[in-house]
């Protein structure tokens, strides 16, 4: 009588860790974020999302990256009625959360 293969260790293994990119890489990613936050706080929507993607680019498991990218494409959307748009903040609302469930906003 088999109920199917018994798990190992590789199958009860915990998650990997989160991707560390190298130094450099990871400090430029965050460059751009801080410099596509600050865009966003202006209000200039769409610079903002040009930096938020690039720093997204190096590095996709900022979470405060994602939530802001969140909130630029919503706003973006509301006002172009875009369903694109505003099924992308979702999406990125829910990358954010994914990477870090502590974030309240996402």
């Amino acid at each position: 009588m088999a109920d199917g293969p018994k798990p190992d260790a590789t199958t009860l293994a915990e998650p990997e860790a989160t991707p560390q990119p190298d130094p450099e890489t990871k400090a430029k990613a965050e460059s751009l974020y801080r410099s596509g936050h600050e865009l966003f706080r202006e209000g200039q929507y769409e610079q903002a999302e040009v930096q938020l993607k690039q720093a997204l680019g190096l590095y996709p498991f900022m979470a405060e990256a994602n939530l802001v990218l969140g909130k630029v494409l919503l706003i973006r959307g509301a006002a172009a009625h875009d369903e694109v748009m505003l099924d992308s903040a979702r999406l990125m609302f829910k990358m954010a959360l994914s990477i870090d469930p502590r974030l309240r906003e996402a």
